[in-house]
């Protein structure tokens, strides 16, 4: 019931969280909440919250005005009617049939000349019938071209110019005339048409509009508002409208989304940390920073030369900080969750997410080792040059062409990096002492020979000292060449055996004099003064506030491994043939190694005390020995938990070897040459 409680207040958490990010993006869609009343002095500036174009009403009038003065000059469009073509025909054979059949009328030859009238009568019915089929050709091909009104000029212009070769000049005029009386304008004004046409051109005319970009001051505190301001308000929806509740509920969809993709990411990658409140909350508390970073940065007034300060927004921080407290691979889906809210935030601007993102890898790549102050001066460095190149790409993706821009912008981009790692390096103390997290730098602070615990275990085990510096040595090798913490590992290793300093004398690198405490005691109480050391060395770093990750090295370097040398003394004692309860009763209390880190020590503590321990060590020797002790922690299941792989277990022992062959190969030549030294000496001595 506890456990199911505490997954539902998570729940409401994630929700709550999710609802104050959108609130945030939302603030600058949200209208104003006062009354505008035109000549009156605005009590704030007021910026475009987003890119706009709106028609004013001078906008309106200016391009009324145009597209009358366009539709002035737009011709109407005339079209053919076939039906006036056929009208003519049929008159025209009409008109010849009664010439043919002798019942013609006066008045049907009224519009001829008594030349023409004669012409007409004399001629033959073939040669009737000819003159009928020119006329209706004549007619045919004048009226194909189209005729808006008639002109008789014109008409017997075309009708010479079509039967000059065919006719005689009085059988022509014949022809003329009887098109002149016959012929009917067959053109008309197709309304759709010129309709169509005229809307066409009219909207191909762009409409005068008045533009704001994103961040453009609309008005400023103390100016008078006017009728152009009212309209700009209202075109953004920043006065007079009503909250738009859907656009509020499709961020908060989104924010949800990306907290639940968060959640999955840390689930499928990052096991051991989905399971910590405390990554959650870090990666939500520097998102919220961020977000009221890039809210503040929007409502700030146009600075000279530069549109909006959006490329200060210190991302890059949030990024450092997230790769040194938690993983860079948890910097980078956070950073790029972040992009896109800020991205949304300024009005579902590409640009933005595009220059974020860029700047989300970059950080996230360059931070991925970083142990010391001038690394992240680097990176800072990196970060700053890589956010100038894609504020150029930017410039040139939106046709900017003001030298001026890319200068200050640029600028604005390098510092952006720069200041981001001094406020990162600024910050970390505080975030690590709020989470309890331990990071490199944390470490190093506690890395310094000079520490009390270590000067302490010095003076009063110098042995364990001596043999601690050793596995330290070892295990920052080892993590070098796996790519596991190298700074950790190597502290973790200083601070390993600090329980030993309790009672020192009990274990035998500190043992100097003939006589060995152990002797006078029981197999299972020398375990027990054995196997306690872990937990002295933890109550010693409590005492002196190391970090807790430090503690469990303590802890684990151990893990349950067997005291053998007891156990197999304890065995010889023991009538019983249960030997496997009795190898329980003398194992160390664990737990077993939980990191990579933690199990490099555990190998190289176990190999350097078991070498120290060999008479008159050879290569051979130490070969066998590093490979037994291998075999022997995996048999035994020590490493089953700490992650490390068998690549990585291969790539460790050859760093060991590789460590006891240059640290014991000039001394096993150096006794080689002693002896041949020592022999030659003998043989002069001998001829003597």
């Amino acid at each position: 019931m506890t456990a199911f409680n505490a997954q539902n207040r998570a729940y409401v958490l994630a929700i709550l969280g999710a609802l104050v990010i959108s609130g945030i993006i939302y603030f600058p869609r949200m209208p104003l909440n006062f009354d505008i009343v035109k000549g009156e002095p605005a009590i704030q500036t007021i910026r475009s919250p987003q890119y706009i174009e709106f028609q004013t009403p001078d906008d309106i009038k200016k391009t009324n005005q145009l597209r009358s003065a366009r539709k002035q000059l737009i011709n109407p469009i005339y079209s053919v009617d076939s039906s006036v073509q056929k009208n003519i025909n049929a008159a025209v054979f009409s008109f010849f049939t009664s010439l043919r059949s002798k019942n013609t009328q006066e008045s049907q030859l009224s519009f001829l000349t008594s030349t023409d009238r004669i012409a007409l009568f004399e001629l033959s019915e073939k040669n009737l019938l000819a003159l009928e089929h020119s006329v209706i050709n004549t007619i045919s091909i004048i009226l194909k071209e189209g005729i808006k009104e008639i002109n008789d000029t014109n008409i017997s212009a075309k009708v010479e110019e079509i039967n000059f070769e065919h006719y005689p000049y009085q059988t022509i005029a014949l022809i003329s005339s009887i098109c002149k009386q016959f012929i009917r304008p067959n053109l008309y004004i197709d309304e759709q048409r010129t309709k169509e046409i005229t809307e066409e051109q009219l909207n191909a005319i762009a409409p005068f509009v008045t533009t704001f970009k994103s961040g453009q001051l609309i008005i400023s505190q103390g100016d008078r508002y006017t009728e152009f301001h009212i309209e700009a308000l209202k075109a953004l929806k920043l006065y007079g409208s009503k909250t738009n509740a859907t656009n509020f509920i499709g961020i908060f969809v989104v924010c949800t989304l990306l907290f639940l993709l968060f959640e999955r990411f840390l689930y499928y990658f990052c096991g051991k940390l989905h399971k910590q409140a405390s990554a959650y909350v870090l990666s939500y508390v520097l998102v919220l920073l961020i977000m009221l970073i890039a809210l503040g940065l929007y409502s700030i007034q146009n600075v000279k030369f530069v549109d909006t300060l959006h490329f200060l927004i210190p991302l890059p921080a949030m990024i450092i900080l997230t790769c040194l407290l938690l993983t860079p691979n948890i910097a980078m889906i956070t950073g790029t969750a972040c992009s896109i809210l800020v991205a949304i935030m300024y009005q579902n601007n590409l640009y933005i997410l595009l220059f974020l993102f860029f700047s989300t890898c970059t950080t996230a790549f360059s931070c991925y080792r970083v142990y010391k102050r001038s690394d992240l001066v680097s990176s800072g460095n990196v970060i700053g040059i890589v956010n100038v190149l894609v504020i150029f790409s930017i410039g040139v993706l939106t046709d900017i062409a003001s030298p001026i821009w890319y200068l200050y912008n640029s600028i604005i981009g390098f510092m952006n990096g720069f200041l981001c790692a001094m406020i990162s390096f600024a910050l970390l103390p505080y975030f690590e002492s709020l989470f309890k997290i331990t990071t490199s730098f944390g470490l190093l602070e506690t890395a310094n020979l000079n520490h009390p615990l270590l000067k302490k275990l010095m003076l009063n085990a110098p042995g364990t000292y001596q043999h601690s510096l050793m596995v330290a040595n070892l295990s920052e090798a080892a993590a070098e060449s796996i790519g596991a913490d190298v700074i950790l590992t190597r502290i973790g290793a200083y601070f390993h055996d600090i329980g030993k300093m309790k009672r020192p004398i009990f274990f035998s690198e500190n043992q100097f004099s003939t006589g060995n405490p152990h002797d006078s005691l029981s197999p299972r109480m020398s375990k027990m003064i054995i196997s306690a050391h872990p937990k002295d060395g933890v109550e010693m770093a409590q005492k002196y506030k190391l970090p807790q990750i430090l503690q469990d090295f303590i802890m684990e370097h151990h893990g349950t491994s067997l005291v053998s040398f007891f156990y197999d003394i304890a065995k010889k004692n023991q009538d019983s043939p249960d030997h496997e309860s009795l190898k329980e009763d003398f194992r160390y209390p664990g737990p077993k190694p939980k990191t990579k880190e933690s199990g490099i020590i555990m190998l190289a503590d176990a190999i350097e005390a078991a070498i120290r321990s060999i008479d008159k060590p050879t290569l051979p020797k130490i070969e066998n020995l590093i490979e037994k002790i291998f075999i022997m922690k995996i048999t035994d299941h020590q490493l089953d938990n700490s992650g490390l792989s068998l690549n990585d277990i291969q790539s460790i022992k050859a760093t060991f070897l590789s460590m006891f062959k240059s640290i014991y190969h000039s001394r096993l030549d150096y006794e080689d040459e002693l002896q041949k030294i020592v022999e030659q000496t003998k043989s002069k001595n001998s001829h003597v």
